[in-house]
């Protein structure tokens, strides 16, 4: 009888356990969206990248490859075709078009995958851990597009020669139907 008694307690102290690690773990992602939240009410040209907790890193390496390259395309925009002077920033088209590629590939990703399930993920705080990196991942990679659309637009109306081709480049990715269909998700930055 006392072996029974024992393995029912260790039973109910790893379910205990277990949904502690729940709670959280969902805890530090509701402190987490919260604060992000408060970053943008404070500041909403400020735009945060997110970086996974660690351990997961290996599940998220595609989203950090995409926001890598949104954040080199708006430095390009932003800051290689500055209005002021010359900029340290080679404008290289081939190196825009793989960067669009890539932020191409990831918005497909983004539009099939469905972020607004976590009940799936309960239970498991990697997993937890994981889509709450993706959820603020696709965040950034939201913001980054409405920011990169922004830029675009002021460049094209400047019409100058050596913007023309980089512009239409990055046009054209935020004409393609998984881009724009993540740019319809939010109301903007």
């Amino acid at each position: 009888m006392r072996g029974w008694a024992a393995a029912d307690v260790a039973r109910v102290r790893e379910a205990a356990d277990a949904e502690v690690a729940r709670a959280h773990a969902a805890q530090g992602e509701a402190i987490g969206r919260a604060q992000a939240a408060e970053a943008r009410a404070a500041s909403p040209q400020l735009l945060t990248i997110p970086v996974p907790p660690l351990g997961i890193r290996s599940q998220t390496r595609h989203i950090e490859n995409a926001i890598n390259a949104l954040q080199q395309i708006d430095h390009v925009l932003e800051v290689g075709m500055a209005d002021h002077g010359e900029s340290e920033v080679t404008l290289d088209v081939e190196l825009m078009r793989s960067l669009v590629w890539i932020v191409q590939e990831h918005a497909i990703y983004l539009s099939n995958e469905s972020l607004d399930e976590p009940e799936r993920f309960m239970g498991d705080p990697a997993a937890e851990a994981a889509a709450g990196y993706a959820a603020a991942a696709a965040d950034a990679f939201r913001r980054f597009l409405w920011r990169i659309r922004i830029v675009s637009e002021r460049l094209r109306s400047r019409d100058r020669v050596r913007d023309v081709e980089i512009v239409d480049v990055v046009t054209a990715m935020l004409a393609d139907p998984w881009v724009a269909d993540m740019l319809s998700r939010e109301d903007g930055p």
